[in-house]
């Protein structure tokens, strides 16, 4: 079955258990880069191969490295306060980290410490599927004090494997529709990993995801240009209301409070400076505050009053229409210029199911370099061990069987 999603993608669903996602973002989508056909290459005829020691495939004589040791799993599970439609999604996870246990990468865990933390991890609406997580944290050993094995040398690199999530994870632009949902550009197709699409999250160029949904309906919508500068004209005039000179103001008139009140009835010339320089400083606020909105009051605000001229400039057509944005905090552009920007469909959840159904998977995957253009291995530095264990995890799952558990 096939479903249009508004923003220009396809999404191709696979039913009868095994879900497919594939988009194609404009034509420029299906040029990928070398990384990605590599990423392919790897996936279809490499499994077989196990990422070796950077010991065993470096030449350099320079580079500090320490062979594979025998690593860890340490699981724990945050239950506390858990009811038992939580503690029956709960146990779903579980069995994904059970799973996942078995993967040939973790038989034994060389080279690094899994660290996986099974939890519900926030508050839901009494109408929201039941969330869960699991959270894997791949770290380097490395050489300690004696030569012994320690965790250390690079920065971890994890796994977070989200049921159930309230959105894709992404909040770049810092807009927010009044319901609260993030608004982001569309996830882009990077390359896939069997039947499974990664995505590469913009513009942050170390992060690629997975998105496991059930068909029925789009996991994300369109936002349309009315929705964007609405959106950003609002979220600009919070942030002005809550860490703008009126709250500075309000700091400073408490503190100048508090000296008054604990002043001593025989005060020293130090406790009359420090009274004097709070007086100071509040009245110089306050002069500040005068003279911003005079100058608003002349000339207009220059940072919204721009937003809202081309909002009202907009015909009807172009209000509704969907927004593209090349840049964070840039100018709106036409159709096709940048990315189109989406935020998570608020109705995808069906309410009537049981709130303890995994109705959507999204897994995350943080490299932590400088882009992806080196993934698959072999990377530009060898001795990034968890770099290599956690792509070798990430083509070792079954994503079939995964997308199974999406009801």
């Amino acid at each position: 079955m096939k479903l249009q999603i508004p923003d220009g993608s396809a999404l191709w669903v696979a039913m009868g258990g095994a879900v497919l996602l594939r988009v194609a973002v404009m034509s420029c989508t299906f040029l990928l880069m070398p990384g990605v056909a590599a990423a392919q290459d790897v996936a279809k005829t490499d499994n077989d191969r196990t990422v070796k020691s950077p010991c065993e495939t470096t030449h350099d004589p320079d580079l500090i490295c320490f062979p594979n040791h025998p690593g860890t799993w340490k699981e724990t599970d945050d239950l506390r306060g858990a009811n038992a439609g939580q503690r029956l999604l709960l146990s779903k996870v579980q069995g994904v980290a059970a799973t996942l246990r078995r993967l040939r990468v973790f038989n034994p865990p060389l080279g690094f410490s899994a660290q996986v933390n099974v939890d519900q991890n926030g508050e839901r609406s009494e109408a929201a599927p039941y969330y869960g997580r699991l959270w894997l944290r791949f770290h380097w050993f490395g050489p300690g004090q004696n030569g012994e094995p320690a965790i250390g040398g690079e920065w971890y690199k994890d796994v977070v494997f989200s049921f159930n999530p309230s959105g894709l994870g992404a909040d770049r632009l810092k807009v927010r529709l009044p319901d609260g949902r993030p608004v982001d550009w569309v996830p882009k197709a990077w390359g896939h990993i069997g039947r499974v699409t990664l995505y590469a999250s913009q513009p942050v160029r170390d992060y690629l995801f997975i998105v496991l949904a059930n068909g029925r309906r789009p996991p994300w919508l369109p936002v349309s240009r009315e929705q964007y500068l609405a959106a950003r004209i609002r979220n600009l005039k919070d942030e002005d209301a809550s860490g703008g000179v009126d709250e500075t103001i309000a700091e400073k008139t408490a503190e100048v409070r508090r000296i008054r009140e604990n002043f001593p009835a025989e005060p020293s010339q130090d406790d009359r400076d420090a009274l004097r320089e709070a007086q100071e400083d509040l009245a110089q606020l306050k002069k500040q505050k005068a003279e911003m909105e005079a100058e608003k009051a002349a000339n207009g605000d220059p940072v919204l009053d721009p937003l809202r001229a081309q909002l009202r400039r907009m015909s009807a057509d172009e209000r509704a229409s969907q927004a593209w944005l090349k840049r964070k905090d840039g100018e709106l552009e036409p159709a096709g210029v940048g990315q189109p920007l989406v935020a998570f469909n608020p109705d995808y959840y069906d309410k009537a199911r049981p709130r303890s159904d995994i109705q959507m998977i999204v897994v995350g995957f943080t490299f932590g370099g400088e882009d992806l253009h080196d993934i698959p291995p072999p990377f530009e530095d060898a001795s990034q061990v968890s770099r290599h264990r956690l792509w070798e995890f990430l083509r070792e799952v079954d994503w079939r069987q995964m997308s199974n558990l999406v009801q």
